[in-house]
């Protein structure tokens, strides 16, 4: 192993050491022709004992494996290592922290109404999409974990990844389709002979969030010809609930607003709703007269104690929202997770077998058990949602004469569901995948077969539901001919609704448990897929050039997908209202959120591949080295046709401290199984509707698009790797990268789509999405949307462009404190986003959001690692620069509130100690991430007082200082 290190590490190598994590710029740089591969181990010194492996890779970013070649294609490589040091919960996580990722899932962003249940991590690279990231392990294409397509990271075996190589760039001619924004492929220490284990445990300042962590995996020779390896995983953390957790949930801080010059963005705490109560609002709109009636509507705005009895609410100060008020006595939605549960566990098992020197054999199984939870709603929210008839049997008799005696026959209620039972959503995932292969040489040939088999099951319950037949019809109370309390549909329609339990939605704490149990349900969906993958490849040198040899690969892939998706409630229908009349939407489905409609399909899909590694010059005169790469790939769809992929670039090493590299390439993304066959699923959303000034609840109907076709991708990379001679040790890097994406596949933005039907006074087409009772001139409350219908469109375009840089140094001393030698690794490593463009269509405003949502302009990380013999030391500081709340020009801010966000800095920290027992290395550590506990910065959102947490999650820690110390064992 010494002797391997020796021979393969270079600058490059020393360089990958600092902090773990190499640029494409590095990973490049292969070995000379006459020297044996790169091994794993090399590529970092600092890492060189948790990489330990006799299995040699050369690392490329591309099908072509062969010494001297280096390819164009910008690459990433980040050892297991760091990530650990960085982000001791999952290695997604350590790699959600570069740079290059932005908008990616986790367990930190709960499914909230239960439509898209997300469990486990789904990484983002550039902010482009989980879809346009193709995720493989050992280069192998693995299956969709979600409906959506796209795959969880977590089914990986953690505990035998030896690294993880990010192509950064287009990669669908190389790798196959969907790489639009990169590949991010997971490579395990498939040769690992001993036993290691870790276990740690960790929990935040606050007291939450506990986390535990316990890996163990084993491999060894059972015969001369014989490895068998196997791995166990379990992953846990507990998730947050309620924003009063957390320093900035605590004041209900909302924005508020529409955005206009006429009623600009203002942000206010201590935001509550003013058109709802705890105990059930009077809410009737104007105008504030009983309809068919001269009489004032009295009563308007009163709320109900137990018992029955309205008096008078403090409605606080108005706001810009209709509903949202400051201070006052109004309630607050309360107890949404602010994090979510989640529990994983992973098999993991392979055997290789050396038939002869020149064939091998391979089967491998892996099995992941995943569990996740979340409150979507700790306080139900009725806005405006229900009709109460005067003749309700609970309304109190006072009450119910001053509004009888002013005409007043029923009114629309409000209320704020503060003792309804928290609405639980539980989200349980299977994963079972299996590999296997042969590879071999034919003549100077490599090849390899492989078939592969992925299954998963995914099953979303969201407990708490209501089912509006029933909670409508339980309203509805009234008292029989025998003076007792009873659904009225019990007299009017004896038969439907029999076992009705009366509601009492007049106090809080009314309502009785039984009630509760009579109309809350759990709304369940399942989804089933599988995916088979046959593939073949070849490659090898196939004509010596003046500058070297030409070489090639070639390969053909077939894979065959299905989904299979169950459910209990059918969104395509409404319900059944006869008998009811409480219910002012006639538009209803089963449940108030998480309908999900049942559906199936299928597809296959052929490729076919071809790379060329061209040398042209080789010790010339300027042109140590000058290369290209190119590649083509067929893609044949059953669903939507076929499409052609390919990538041609260059590199060129004028001298031996710089090389220049660049590639142009054509990247596709064929729609997915549920964009194009999804069946009707619909939930419900706040929804503060400027056109009618009214602030409800709106229901949103999503369906899969059948005529969507591929989206089209051009990507151009180019950049220089620098390793002066002058500073030994010192490298540096630079990328630019520019993605435009033609006829990109992607739901709309909603609240974009709103802007621009009332920009377009309702003519743009867009218009035809959100569905009022009455025409768009229409501007009172009675025009509010029924429902608003989202579907995938092919939208106009998607275009991005930025830099990715990285510095490196590697100090190293003759002495330490406890050891003979020691060394200081330092990399920064960062990005800076120069645009982020979308258009919904070819009539629609371009929008810039460079450094707005998720994107951020400026991202860097700066590492520290110090090594003295067994003692490790080690800091990460990750720099998010200014951003903007909004790049849209059309919105505004009031004056004295900033649109400005101000940046932010967080610092990691790890001290580790390595000592030997038993026979076997240890290592003792302490990791603090976020150790100055820096909170996020201040971001209101829209939406409903009490809900919304005000800041970005996906983009700022929420967790605060958190504490974690563990162990690892190698024997």
């Amino acid at each position: 192993m010494q002797k391997s290190l020796k021979r393969g590490i270079s600058t490059l190598t020393l360089a990958a050491a600092i902090a773990g994590v190499t640029s494409g710029a590095y990973a490049q740089q292969s070995p000379a022709a006459d020297q044996a591969p790169v091994s794993a181990a090399s590529e970092s010194r600092a890492a060189a004992d948790d990489l330990a492996s006799d299995q040699d890779v050369i690392v490329t970013g591309s099908r072509i494996m062969a010494n001297g070649f280096q390819a164009p294609t910008p690459v990433t490589v980040v050892s297991t290592e760091q990530l650990q040091r960085t982000a001791p919960g999952t290695i997604a996580e350590g790699l959600n922290q570069l740079p290059q990722f932005a908008g990616s899932r986790s367990n930190t962003t709960p499914g909230g109404l239960g439509n898209t249940p997300s469990t486990g991590n789904y990484l983002n690279l550039r902010n482009l999409g989980s879809l346009r990231t193709l995720v493989l392990l050992d280069g192998q294409r693995l299956p969709p974990t979600s409906y959506e397509g796209i795959t969880d990271s977590n089914i990986i075996p953690q505990a035998l990844i030896q690294r993880v190589e990010v192509v950064t760039g287009g990669a669908s001619a190389a790798y196959g389709s969907d790489a639009v924004s990169g590949v991010i492929n997971y490579v395990l220490d498939t040769k690992y002979n001993g036993a290691k284990g870790q276990i740690q445990y960790g929990k935040t300042e606050y007291g939450d969030a506990p986390t535990l962590k316990a890996n163990f995996a084993f491999g060894t020779n059972i015969t001369d010809r014989i490895h068998v390896l196997g791995s166990y995983d379990h992953y846990e953390t507990k998730g947050i609930v309620g924003n009063e957790s957390r320093p900035l949930g605590r004041f209900n801080w909302l924005r508020t607003g529409a955005g206009t010059q006429a009623n600009p963005y203002r942000e206010f705490q201590n935001v509550r709703f003013s058109n709802a109560s705890y105990g059930t609002q009077i809410s009737t709109a104007n105008p504030a007269t009983v309809p068919g009636t001269t009489n004032p509507f009295p009563l308007r705005g009163y709320e109900f104690l137990p018992g029955g009895l309205a008096v008078p609410m403090d409605l606080g100060t108005p706001t810009g929202s209709a509903g949202a008020s400051v201070g006052g006595n109004g309630p607050v939605v309360l107890g949404r997770s602010l994090t979510g549960t989640q529990n994983t566990e992973q098999l993991f098992g392979r055997v290789d077998f050396e038939v002869t020197s020149d064939l091998q054999a391979f089967a491998q199984f892996s099995y992941t058990d995943s569990f996740a939870s979340s409150i979507s709603v700790g306080s139900g929210t009725q806005v405006g949602d229900f009709r109460i008839f005067t003749d309700n049997a609970f309304i109190a008799d006072s009450t119910r004469a001053i509004l009888q005696a002013a005409g007043v026959q029923s009114f629309i209620g409000s209320r704020i569901q503060a003792d309804q039972p928290p609405k639980l959503q539980e989200l349980f995932q299977k994963a079972g995948i299996f590999v296997s292969g042969l590879r071999g040489k034919l003549g100077e040939y490599n090849w390899d077969v492989g078939y592969s088999h992925g299954e998963t099951r995914l099953k979303s319950s969201h407990y708490g539901n209501f089912n509006n037949q029933r909670y409508y019809a339980g309203l509805d109370a009234v008292k029989n001919a025998q003076g007792q309390i009873v659904c009225r549909i019990t007299i009017t329609n004896p038969g439907l609704l029999d076992d009705c339990i009366p509601f009492n939605i007049f106090g809080n704490g009314s309502p009785s448990q039984a009630s509760y149990d009579y109309i809350s349900q759990s709304a369940d969906f399942a989804v089933k897929q599988k995916m088979d993958i046959f593939t073949a490849n070849l490659s090898g040198e196939v004509l010596q050039l003046p500058a070297g040899a030409l070489s090639v690969a070639v390969g053909a892939e077939y894979r065959s997908q299905s989904l299979v998706q169950t459910s209990n409630a059918d969104p395509s229908q409404p319900i059944d209202l006869t008998g009811i009349r409480t219910s002012p939407n006639p538009f209803l489905l089963k449940f108030n959120s998480t309908n999900v409609g049942a559906t199936s399909a299928k597809q296959n899909v052929k490729e076919a591949y071809i790379e060329l590694a061209i040398p042209l010059l080789k010790d010339a005169p300027f042109a140590q080295e000058l290369s290209l790469n190119a590649a083509g790939r067929y893609t044949d769809y059953s669903t939507s046709g076929s499409v052609k992929t390919w990538k041609l670039g260059a590199s060129w090493t004028p001298v031996d401290s710089i090389r220049f590299r660049a590639t142009r390439s054509r990247d596709i993304r064929a729609p997915t199984l549920n964009e194009l066959f999804a069946a009707t699923n619909s939930g419900q959303v706040a929804f503060l509707d400027v056109h009618t000034n009214t602030n409800a609840r709106l229901t949103t109907i999503n369906t899969g698009n059948p005529n969507l076709t591929p989206e089209l991708a051009d990507t151009f990379t180019a950049g220089a790797v620098f390793s002066p001679s002058f500073v030994p040790r010192l490298q540096f890097s630079v990328d630019y990268y520019k993605i435009k994406i033609k006829d990109a596949i992607g739901t709309p933005n909603q609240q974009q789509i709103y802007d621009e039907c009332e920009a377009s006074r309702g003519t743009a087409g867009v218009c035809s999405t959100i569905i009022r009772p009455f025409p768009w001139e229409n501007t009172t409350p009675a025009n509010f949307p029924t429902r608003r219908l989202s579907f995938p469109i092919n939208q106009s375009s998607v275009e991005i462009s930025g830099l990715d840089f990285e510095i490196s140094y590697r100090a190293e001393f003759n002495g330490g404190i406890v050891s003979d030698s020691s060394t200081l690794d330092i990399r920064l490593i960062g990005g800076q986003l120069f645009d982020y463009l979308t258009q919904n269509d070819p009539k629609s405003r371009v929008l810039q959001t460079d450094n707005s949502g998720n994107n951020s302009k400026t991202r860097v990380n700066l590492a520290f690692n110090y090594r003295d013999g067994p003692i490790g030391l080690s800091t990460q500081t990750r720099y998010i620069g200014k951003r903007k709340k909004t790049q849209d020009p059309s919105l505004f801010y009031a004056d004295g509130y900033s649109n400005d966000i101000p940046s932010r800095m967080y610092t990691d920290a790890t001290a580790s100690y390595r000592f030997e027992r038993y026979g076997g290395n240890f290592e003792a550590y302490f990791t603090v991430t976020n150790l100055f506990d820096r909170d996020p910065p201040l971001i209101p959102g829209g939406g409903q007082p009490g809900q919304p947490y005000p800041t970005n999650t996906l983009v700022y820690d929420i967790f605060g200082r958190t504490y974690t110390a563990g162990i690892r064992f190698r024997f």
